[in-house]
């Protein structure tokens, strides 16, 4: 997929986090790497997109929160499925917006 859209890609983690040329990682791991790989790239001061869920654990979710900062735990199209879909499938990507959100009381 990076070589049919012109981005880079690696699978030496180190290579990639430590790249100057990377400005963003997206982390699509297994999940019991997402809390050390995530932490490890906005260490290195990359954008990071991180699959769900970050860790089983609340505590590493907890730890890996005070360790980077503020987590944001959505990601939407800008605009409605069904509006989107067609310019996903032809290529075009839709704008997306980032939200935090927290269920504490």
């Amino acid at each position: 997929m990076g070589t049919r859209y012109g981005a880079g890609w690696g699978t030496d983690v180190d290579a990639v986090i430590g790249d100057p040329a990377i400005d963003a990682v997206v982390v699509a791991s297994p999940t019991p790497t997402h809390v050390d790989l995530l932490t490890r790239a906005v260490h290195a001061g990359k954008a990071v997109l991180c699959e769900k869920p970050i860790d089983l654990d609340l505590a590493r979710v907890d730890a890996c929160r005070t360790g980077i900062g503020t987590l944001g735990d959505r990601v939407r199209w800008a605009s409605t499925d069904a509006s989107t879909r067609p310019s996903a499938t032809s290529g075009r990507v839709p704008q997306m917006v980032r939200s935090a959100h927290s269920n504490s009381s």
